[in-house]
């Protein structure tokens, strides 16, 4: 008896929910279920301050309520106080000023795009964090709120993950904060975990209560973000968002559920080549005792460029029956709904194809060839390595130099492989090599520098009884040898007037002696490289009771050291 009450119950909801889908969808329109496309996203404001969840939700509940819109600033100010706190205390940062603006991104997560409305084309243009800037109540505006919530979700995930260093293991990051201010209080927790398989998920929770005259208001958004942020083996990238806003106040409420399941495919080029979503969204409002609710879900895909964009699988997933009686309402909630959904997908997918492409997910591993000699030839062995992991990944290299001589070859069309650098044939010549390597799992860049102008050298030989040792960075640069004498120790500073020739001065001592000198030097270069130092001091040595002087010459020969370089 009791199992058949139940079952009664649970029919009686259901009807309540969905007696009408398939009329409902046969009065839909047959048309677009979405108000524009993914080109006709605009990009941002990059100076707008932090996006508030809480004060996102007041406002939507002010749309049933407008008595509920004075509570928007003071929680907005409270939030914004709270992430600020999180992003400061997150490992990297350095600006801990909570009154300035909030830093941007990890260093070299520096420019990513923030959708700020849905009436224009795209415009790609740099830097900032998606999570700068505030919505409002339009229909645009809600989708543009979400697409920076999807980008908050986003960017403190990759903040977060500045934490963890080795994200090739499994391991986490947690963090909660806590702001109270003039009857508001916001409560924010956040959560990243990787995963042994280079997966990883980030989960954020941010609830404010804030009470104003007797009356009260709660907003509450919890999201999660999980998946790849760095194309796989095969250039796939998926990735799940999911977003849920929510609140409370008198006799209104509001609750709006997206769920966006992406898979994207990466060329060899670093580029998205295809991109599908299936987007679900719920929307649920409350006001007056009455309550409405549709649910519709569908998938978008379009190609490189966001080119051929099409829709497919819409369907109505559960409705209440009260939106038989609005169904134009209806069908905007809905529409709004999807909006919001695919500018969240997009948003978290453009932060994730910034990270593979500017460096975030492979890097470039070679050395500079440094101070090397007029006319020679140095060997750069190159390969591209996965950042998380440290696994090969072959890849196509660009090789372009600036400066003099050449590199060759200017491609390697999949590394690892070989780049000579041939140096000019003058001294006081430099080059940068500029490198640019591409594949399905990323773009990395890397500058490499070469110079004649300051050859360098190792000291190590014994003149006039006294032992010398030292490295020359440059032969433009002031540098020091170290000598060792019976009784003492003194080190000799070598400053050029030109690559060939300069001044000395010393100090040392010993014994309780005080060792004081200088002179002039020369320096000759050889064929093969290596040299000759030669120079000539007047040392005073003041001891105790005594003092004396003397002018010596002394000669070091030198070998060249490829592999100093200066700092």
């Amino acid at each position: 008896m009791k199992n058949s009450k139940v079952a009664h119950v649970l029919l009686v909801l259901s009807l309540a929910m969905s007696p009408s889908c398939t009329f409902l969808k046969s009065k839909f329109s047959k048309e677009s279920h979405l108000s524009g496309k993914p080109d006709q996203i605009v990009m941002f404001d990059a100076n707008a301050p932090l996006v508030s969840p809480g004060a996102e939700i007041v406002r939507r509940l002010a749309d049933l309520d407008p008595s509920l819109a004075v509570f928007v600033p003071d929680v907005e100010t409270v939030e914004r106080s709270v992430m600020k706190k999180t992003i400061y205390d997150a490992p990297d940062q350095e600006q801990k000023d909570t009154n300035k603006p909030a830093p941007p991104l990890p260093k070299e997560l520096k420019q990513l795009l923030k959708p700020a409305s849905y009436e224009e084309r795209v415009r790609s243009t740099g830097a900032g964090l998606i999570m700068f800037q505030s919505g409002g109540v339009s229909a645009a505006d809600r989708m543009h709120a979400a697409g920076l919530i999807g980008g908050l979700l986003t960017g403190l995930k990759q903040i977060f993950s500045e934490s963890h260093k080795s994200a090739s293991s499994a391991g986490s990051v947690k963090d909660r904060k806590v702001e109270t201010k003039d009857g508001t209080t916001s409560t924010m927790g956040a959560e990243l975990s990787f995963n042994d398989d280079g997966s990883s998920a980030f989960g954020l929770e941010i609830k404010t209560e804030s009470e104003k005259d007797g009356v009260k208001v709660m907003g509450e958004m919890t999201g999660k973000v999980e998946g790849l942020d760095c194309p796989n083996a095969e250039g796939q990238v998926p990735l799940t968002v999911r977003l849920r806003l929510g609140g409370v106040a008198g006799g209104v409420g509001y609750t709006q559920e997206l769920t966006a399941f992406i898979r994207a495919t990466v060329d060899d080029n670093a580029d998205i080549a295809t991109t599908t979503m299936d987007l679900t969204q719920g929307t649920r409002e409350v006001t007056k005792g009455r309550e409405t609710y549709v649910e519709t879900a569908m998938t978008v895909q379009y190609e490189r460029d966001r080119e051929n964009f099409r829709e497919s699988n819409w369907r109505l997933v559960r409705n209440s029956q009260s939106i038989t009686e609005d169904l134009k309402q209806a069908e905007a909630s809905a529409r709004s709904g999807q909006d919001s959904a695919l500018a969240m997908a997009m948003t978290v997918l453009a932060i994730a194809e910034h990270k593979w492409q500017n460096g975030g997910c492979v890097q470039i591993v070679a050395n500079s060839p440094g101070n090397v000699a007029t006319s020679s030839t140095t060997q750069i062995p190159v390969k591209v390595t996965h950042k998380f992991g440290g696994a090969d990944v072959p890849s196509k290299l660009e090789a372009t130099l600036s400066g003099e001589a050449s590199i060759d070859p200017k491609l390697i069309p999949r590394t690892a492989g070989t780049l000579n650098y041939v140096a000019p044939g003058e001294r006081n010549k430099n080059a940068t090599i500029q490198l640019k390597a591409s594949s399905r799992r990323g773009r990395a860049t890397l500058d490499l520098t070469a110079s004649t102008g300051g050859q360098s050298f190792r000291a190590d030989g014994v003149s006039n009884g006294v032992s010398f040792t030292g490295e020359i960075c440059s032969l433009n640069k002031p540098f020091s040898i170290d000598a060792k004498f019976p009784g003492g120790t003194a080190k000799t500073t070598f400053t050029s007037d030109s690559a060939a020739t300069g001044s000395t001065s010393v100090s040392g001592g010993g014994g309780g002696c005080v060792h004081t000198g200088g002179g002039n030097y020369n320096l000759t270069t050889n064929p093969d490289g290596s040299g000759t130092l030669t120079w000539t001091t007047t040392d005073k040595l003041a001891c105790p009771g005594f003092s004396n002087s003397r002018t010596a010459t002394f000669t070091l020969p030198l070998k060249p050291a490829p592999e100093i370089s200066c700092p």
